[in-house]
């Protein structure tokens, strides 16, 4: 089994940086999540791929981060693993499960809706989902925009 560690130091080194953390898997995480049975679902899942009622805990697949360690072990992993076409479930669920490895919520890469009512939640955010491209060009101005005067956000790093 491998755990993840904490991160310690930050080494300036760019080959030093891959390596900093050890079994590193994070982003939005999701547990308790039902097996889509309609056919007709995008994200449907026939029993021949998945037997269960509820996928394991996984990171959504729009955006996960791992190191390089994680990310050898889980491709190691996967060639002796049954395949399952949602990647993010079976990437940072099933085989992750597999070999023990630790999933850690990351709030600032929570899936939100873009609210143009409420821009100031932008800040911070990793990354954000279903956008259209006038609503990224006003996200990105609204960031690079330094005279917005937003409170601190209430969403800590880890």
């Amino acid at each position: 089994m491998y755990n993840s560690a904490k991160i310690i130091s930050y080494p300036t080194e760019q080959k030093s940086r891959l390596k900093a953390s050890k079994f590193l898997l994070m982003g939005d995480g999701h547990r308790d999540v039902k097996r889509h049975t309609d056919p007709r679902d995008k994200w449907y899942t026939p029993t021949f791929m998945f037997k269960g009622n509820t996928y394991p805990k996984y990171l959504h697949g729009t955006a996960y981060l791992m190191s390089s360690d994680t990310a050898h072990i889980l491709y190691t992993e996967s060639l002796k693993t049954s395949i399952l076409h949602l990647e993010d479930v079976y990437i940072t669920g099933i085989v992750a499960n597999k070999v023990g490895i630790e999933r850690i919520h990351q709030p600032l890469m929570t899936l939100m809706d873009f609210d143009k009512n409420d821009m100031c939640r932008l800040h911070g955010l990793i990354h954000l989902h279903k956008l259209s491209a006038a609503d990224m060009y006003k996200a990105f101005d609204f960031i690079n925009n330094l005279v917005n005067n937003c409170p601190i956000s209430e969403v800590n790093f880890m």
